[in-house]
């Protein structure tokens, strides 16, 4: 998924551990109730998008 684009996306509940997130456009997804724990988000972009709880 490195570089992905994924804006708008819903992708709520999603395990993406140890994805490569990498460069991937993340814009207004929801990410709500994902797993990222060991995500690579490097240069992820984040813009309104809606994170699980306790990710800032």
């Amino acid at each position: 998924l490195r570089a992905a684009n994924l804006s708008y996306a819903n992708l709520e509940g999603v395990d993406f551990h140890d994805a490569d997130l990498s460069e991937a456009n993340l814009s207004h997804a929801n990410l709500k109730k994902a797993k990222l724990a060991k995500a690579d988000l490097n240069d992820a972009i984040f813009y309104n998008t809606i994170m699980p709880e306790g990710v800032t």
